[in-house]
C-alpha cells in the first residue's frame, strides 16, 4: 500500500480525495520516468496484472496495455 492510500472504501473501486492543487494534473507528469516506472510496475504486479474493478487481463495477442482496455 502506497502512504495515504485508503483501500478500505468500495468494493473494487478505490476512491482517495485529491487536494485542489493536484486538480488537472497527474503524477507521471509530476515525477521522474524512472519514479514513474517503478510505481506503475509496482501497482500493476499488486494488481495481478488484471483491472482491480472489472477484473479484465490485458489482450497480449492483440498488443494491446490493461489501461487501453474499454468498457463495452
Amino acid at each position: 500500500m502506497l502512504p495515504g492510500e485508503d483501500r478500505t472504501f468500495g468494493a473494487g473501486l478505490f476512491v482517495d480525495m485529491v487536494p485542489r492543487s493536484c486538480w488537472f494534473t497527474n503524477v507521471r507528469s509530476c515525477v521522474s520516468q524512472q519514479d514513474w516506472e517503478r510505481l506503475r510496475r509496482m501497482v500493476t504486479v499488486r494488481a495481478g496484472q488484471r483491472c482491480e474493478v472489472c477484473g479484465a487481463a490485458p489482450d497480449r495477442a492483440a498488443g494491446g496495455r490493461l489501461e487501453q482496455l474499454s468498457l463495452s
